[in-house]
This record gives C-alpha cells, sequence and structure tokens, in this order.
C-alpha cells in the first residue's frame, strides 16, 4: 500500500541439498523488496512508520544488511 512499493516479502532459507548452497541459517529471515526506483525506497526507510518498526524490533534484530539490486 506504499507508495512505489511492487513487491515486499519475507522469505527464510530451505535446504536444498545442492552443493553450491551455503549452509543453512535458522535465525535469518531475509525480506525481499521491489520498489519503483531508489527515490521510492529512500522515503520508504525514512517514512515515520518505519522508524517506529525499528524501536519495536530492536530487541528482536541482531543485524541488517541491505542490498539494493537491479536486473542485470
Amino acid at each position: 500500500a506504499e507508495a512505489g512499493c511492487v513487491e515486499y516479502g519475507p522469505a527464510v532459507d530451505v535446504a536444498s541439498g545442492l552443493g553450491a548452497q551455503p549452509p543453512v541459517r535458522a535465525d535469518v529471515i531475509t525480506v525481499v523488496e521491489k520498489w519503483a526506483d531508489v527515490a521510492a525506497l529512500k522515503a520508504h526507510t525514512q517514512a515515520p512508520h518505519m522508524a517506529e518498526y525499528r524501536e519495536r524490533v530492536a530487541g528482536l534484530v541482531q543485524t541488517v544488511t541491505l542490498h539494493v539490486l537491479e536486473p542485470a
């Protein structure tokens, strides 16, 4: 429902048996987000509801890593 958000969803590692896959990370949640553009993503990260969210989950989140990608 947020302006510029195309898709947003959490995912967890699953054991696949594929040799190239690193070990499953049982304590990691990956959120895959697709935004219309970087400006929309920046606005999202600075939105008041995101500041509130970060406060609510501070005791649950150990680290956050952000990768901004584009189709190759």
